[in-house]
């Protein structure tokens, strides 16, 4: 929103009551927001964020994950248990018959916008993908055939396609025939939605307990999130970004020196980002406030990491949360006054045949339950001129 522009948030909560009932309530967050025409957007009506479910194990003591419910997407920023509660977006007719929701995915995101936006009347979803790195399980999520959904498959990476979405809603000629609104955490709504984990997370473990959170980050969103709930005065004694060796934050908090680079593919493959997004918000919540850190995990070790744990445990982490556990297990070890650290979990392992197949050997070493239809994209070079004929076509609406 602009400065001028009015807009009011209501945030209602509704939390368990003990840890022992997490599992049958369901963080509800309702955002409205007000343009200074007075014409109401709805994005989204209701936010469903998932109550974690706390994961110990004896790997390490103290150590645990949040993981999320495994449901259709099945994957991190889940809002709901079914299809029918996955955010949507909503929008009055009389003010805008038609809207383009836009988005830039480095594979799990964007699964959640073609599924909010699929058969929406007037709604359509947008979503750019990069066409290398993507695993064939989320590039069937995201860019499979129905109504309201048009997948577009970019030579290019992440960055690219999130610069084609930045460069798409600057255009302010193309804005005044199209409508647009983002769902990447471009648009704060997404972070705002993503503060309750942190509460929620803070509820599961013992008042007074000193607790340190580590998220898995690639775009800096989630973890931002949780550095603004600290913010908001929410005990958590450390923070840890856990990342791929494509993200600049740990050289950034080292040496002070900020060098985005060309992402690289990695077995993390949804934290290929080499240019955050979200570092300036990051930054900001961080100056004067609480300490965040960032380390980095390459490869090798996070298919160590899976292998280790399951031989623990029998559990098997996908690569983003293999990346997020080393990184606790470290944290554990630097700060031993902590009483537990959480990792936030990302996404379900059998998304990523491959990395199972490298750790394990076995790329059926967890089964996706669902079936995968093919993907039906649109292929397009990193070329904005492709974009723009897209967003001014009427691909997509119903």
């Amino acid at each position: 929103l602009g400065a001028s522009d009015q807009w009011k948030v209501r945030w209602t909560k509704q939390l368990p009551p003990s840890a022992s009932e997490a599992d049958n309530h369901d963080i509800v967050l309702d955002l409205l927001f007000v343009d200074r025409k007075f014409r109401r957007l709805f994005l989204p009506e209701r936010f469903f964020a998932l109550v974690p479910k706390p994961f110990l194990t004896g790997l390490v003591r103290s150590l645990g994950q949040a993981d999320v419910d495994r449901s259709r997407r099945l994957a991190e920023v889940n809002f709901s248990r079914t299809e029918r509660d996955i955010v949507t977006a909503r929008v009055l007719a009389d003010d805008f018959p038609q809207l383009t929701v836009l988005a830039a995915t480095s594979g799990d995101t964007g699964a959640a916008v073609t599924e909010a936006c699929a058969g929406v009347p007037g709604v359509r979803a947008v979503v750019l993908y990069p066409r290398v790195g993507v695993s064939g399980v989320q590039e069937s999520q995201i860019a499979r055939a129905r109504p309201g959904v048009v997948a577009l498959s970019v030579d290019g990476t992440f960055d690219d396609c999130q610069a084609l979405v930045k460069r798409a809603l600057a255009d302010a000629a193309l804005q005044g025939r199209r409508p647009l609104l983002t769902a990447n955490s471009i648009n704060p709504v997404r972070l705002i939605a993503q503060v309750p984990f942190a509460y929620h997370v803070r509820r599961l473990v013992a008042a007074g307990a000193k607790l340190g959170i580590v998220v898995p980050s690639g775009n800096l969103g989630n973890v931002g999130a949780v550095q603004l709930a600290r913010r908001m005065g929410l005990p958590i004694e450390a923070l840890v970004a856990a990342t791929n060796v494509n993200s600049p934050l740990p050289e950034l908090f080292a040496t002070g020196a900020y060098r985005p680079r060309r992402s690289q593919p990695t077995a993390s493959n949804a934290m290929d980002i080499g240019a955050p997004n979200n570092l300036d918000r990051l930054l900001a919540w961080r100056e004067g406030g609480p300490a965040v850190e960032a380390v980095t995990v390459d490869d090798a070790t996070t298919l160590d990491t899976m292998r280790r744990v399951r031989a623990a445990t029998g559990y098997i982490l996908c690569p983003h949360t293999a990346v997020g556990w080393k990184a606790a297990e470290e944290l554990r070890q630097r700060r031993p006054d902590l009483d537990q650290v959480i990792v936030f979990g990302t996404a379900h392992p059998a998304k990523f045949p491959d990395v199972l197949e490298q750790a394990f050997g076995d790329a059926q070493a967890a089964i996706f339950p669902f079936p995968l239809p093919p993907p039906a994209p649109l292929k397009i070079g990193n070329d904005y001129e492709a974009v723009r004929q897209v967003l001014e076509s009427e691909a997509g609406f119903r």
